[in-house]
This record gives structure tokens, C-alpha cells and sequence, in this order.
């Protein structure tokens, strides 16, 4: 096997670490090829379902340069590529980004939903995609591009806009779990683009939106495999289910974010959830293993992942399937269906809600109707 040396940012290799000690991984070196792995396969990605026809406004190289400078600018401060060098945010950043994504601006949208592509739901999602609040944040900037301009947004508006105006409320959350002493786990910023950090914005486009490629096609991200978005022409619509998650208040960024406990109300979570089991078939089968396996009494995180290990293909690596796995547990946690439970620095999982119930009742279903 090749062996690499690599300087790390310290802010990096502290969180590595720390990673590390908590148990999440054996050694720096799984924790190292588990990055290289996700990211090669990020890259060699060859999803097609959200390929825009011929013509689409992609952002052009020249266009793309313009976004990353525009991305690391506030007030003239430099750009930091690892986000070594944190950037404040000024009140009226904050100010403008939850007015533009103020909820009563988008209670009337002059334009019509797009219907679900067919085949929709049958991806799994990426392991990385380990939240599903900034796929709330995703669809109500549609909505509120959509409310306002009465149309929907171009894909490319989409991937130069988004980054800035969510790393604002990526980096106000960021302060605000630091003050309130939030573990990694219970951040809210987890998952969110950060100000001045080009690779945050950059994940983040790539996984909850999509990555376009030199050759000008767009590979798509968590909304459009979650069923909430979808391609028109040139444009990113949302379905009826990603309207009604935006329209759904938020006490992030639409109460009081201070006091705010979780990242989604009781009824976004169980729109999502009932999402999931009705219209996005792999996700609903993969957690319905996961929370099966925690029911029949396999709550250690290594007695889980041996466990269901014949349910996922055989292909995956070891390092590959437990960070899909990992995923899966991270969004029943968002979504409320299970716990994490710590003694001392053992870790198991238990359930708290009805996932289990629900998606053994649409599993039983659907095999009779097959």
C-alpha cells in the first residue's frame, strides 16, 4: 500500500483527532483513507439523473473563479481555503440572509410544483450527508427565490447564490453552538457552509444541491435523490413535498434560534419521515435495517454494523459501509427516531419514535403487493 505524508491545518488534524479519541475511529490513518475513499468516490460519481439538456446555463469556468473569490469576501477580508483564519459576521449579513428567507414571503409562489421523476428515490444517499436541516434551508431559499421572482431559480444562480447567503447562518449557528457548549453530535451548524471557508461551500453544493463538471454536467446532491427538487429545463423546481417543507415554520430561523433545542420541529420530522417511506425507496430500506437491527437488540455501534453487514453490498468496503452507515444513524438521530446513549465512553442506540413501527408496516405492504 502507498504510504503518504500530508501537512495538515492544525484546526484539522485536532478534530481528526478528536474524532479519534471519541472512538469513531481506530487510528488517524482509517479516519485518513475513510476521507480519501469518500472523496474518490464523490468524484468518480456517474449519477445522471439531474443531467440538464443541452444549452444549460452550468457556471462557466470564468463565472465559477468569480463565485470563490465572491465566496471568501465580506468586507474585504481574504479568503481562507481551510477556514484556518474565521471570519465574523456583521448584524446586518445575518439581517439579510433570514429576510430574504423570511417564511411569510414565501406563503404565495406563483408558479407550479414539478411532479417526481420516475426512478426517483432508488439512489442511496451519500454517507457524508449526515443532516437533513440544511435541506430544510435548501428548499426554503428556493421558495424565497421562487416567491420573489416569480419563477424558479436557474441552476446556476442556484450554485453561486446558496453558499453565500447559508454559510452566513452556518457561521452565526457555529458561534452560538461554541457559546452553548454543543457537542459535535447536537451542532446545529453541522452540515452548513461557513463564510471565508471555500471547501465548506464547496461540500456543500456537491452534496445537498449538485456538482457540475468541466463537461457541463450536474450530478445531483441529497434534494433531488430526497424527492424535494428536481430539474425543469435549466431551472431547480421543487416538488410539492419540498414546498411543504419549506413552508413549514422553523424555530432555527424563524423563532429564536438561541433557545431552539433541535434543528427541525416535530412536523418537519414527520413530514420527512413519511417522505421517506412513501418516495425514497432506499433510504426507507436502509434505515428500516438500521432501526430493525437496534429493535432486535444490536445497539452497540460494532454489534450494529456486523450485524447488518449482509444487507449491503459486498463490493463496499469495510470503511465505505460504516460511513453509510454512520449517515443512516445521523439522520434517525436529526429525525428523532433514535437516541445515542453514552456511559463513561460506551455508546449505544436506542429508539424514540415510530420509525420502526411505520417502516415495518410500508415493508409488510410492499411485499404483499409484490
Amino acid at each position: 500500500m502507498p504510504v503518504l505524508t500530508a501537512n495538515l491545518p492544525v484546526d484539522v488534524f485536532r478534530e481528526a483527532m478528536r474524532l479519534v479519541e471519541s472512538g469513531a475511529y481506530a487510528t488517524l490513518e482509517q479516519f485518513m483513507v475513510v476521507a480519501a475513499s469518500n472523496q474518490v468516490a464523490l468524484e468518480r460519481s456517474t449519477l445522471e439523473n439531474v443531467v440538464p439538456p443541452e444549452g444549460t446555463a452550468a457556471t462557466p469556468p470564468s463565472q465559477s473563479k468569480q463565485r470563490k473569490h465572491a465566496l471568501g469576501q465580506r468586507s474585504g477580508a481574504p479568503l481562507k481555503a481551510g477556514g484556518e483564519k474565521r471570519i465574523g459576521l456583521a448584524p446586518e449579513d445575518l439581517h439579510r440572509v433570514l429576510t430574504r428567507l423570511d417564511l411569510k414571503k414565501c406563503r404565495s409562489i406563483p408558479v407550479d410544483c414539478c411532479p417526481i421523476p420516475e426512478q426517483t428515490g432508488g439512489q442511496r444517499l451519500w454517507g457524508q450527508v449526515n443532516r437533513l436541516f440544511p435541506l430544510k434551508l435548501v428548499c426554503r431559499w428556493i421558495a424565497a427565490y421562487a416567491a420573489e421572482h416569480s419563477a424558479w431559480p436557474r441552476l446556476a444562480v442556484v450554485l453561486d447564490q446558496i453558499p453565500r447567503d447559508i454559510g452566513v447562518v452556518g457561521s452565526y449557528l457555529e458561534g452560538l453552538d461554541r457559546s452553548c457548549e454543543r457537542s459535535r453530535e447536537d451542532a446545529h451548524s453541522a452540515g452548513l457552509p461557513r463564510v471565508g471557508n471555500l471547501a465548506s461551500c464547496d461540500r456543500f453544493i456537491s452534496q445537498f444541491v449538485a456538482r457540475v463538471t468541466r463537461a457541463n454536467r450536474a450530478h445531483p446532491g441529497a434534494a433531488f435523490h430526497m424527492a424535494f427538487a428536481c430539474m425543469t429545463g435549466d431551472d431547480i423546481a421543487l416538488t410539492a413535498a419540498g414546498l411543504k417543507l419549506a413552508l413549514l415554520p422553523n424555530s432555527v430561523i424563524d423563532g429564536d434560534s438561541h433557545t431552539a433545542d433541535h434543528t427541525l420541529s416535530s412536523e418537519e420530522r414527520t413530514l420527512i419521515l413519511e417522505h421517506i417511506i412513501t418516495t425514497v425507496a432506499a433510504e426507507r430500506n436502509d434505515m428500516a435495517v438500521v432501526v430493525r437491527a437496534i429493535h432486535d437488540g444490536h445497539v452497540s455501534p460494532t454489534g450494529l454494523l456486523s450485524y447488518i453487514r449482509r444487507n449491503f453490498p459486498n463490493e463496499w468496503s469495510e470503511l465505505a459501509f460504516r460511513t453509510h452507515v454512520y449517515g443512516i444513524l445521523a439522520r434517525l438521530t436529526e429525525l428523532g427516531q433514535i437516541a445515542r446513549v453514552r456511559a463513561g465512553r460506551t455508546v449505544t442506540y436506542q429508539l424514540n419514535g415510530p420509525a420502526y413501527e411505520l417502516l415495518s408496516q410500508t415493508l409488510q405492504d410492499s411485499r404483499r403487493a409484490s
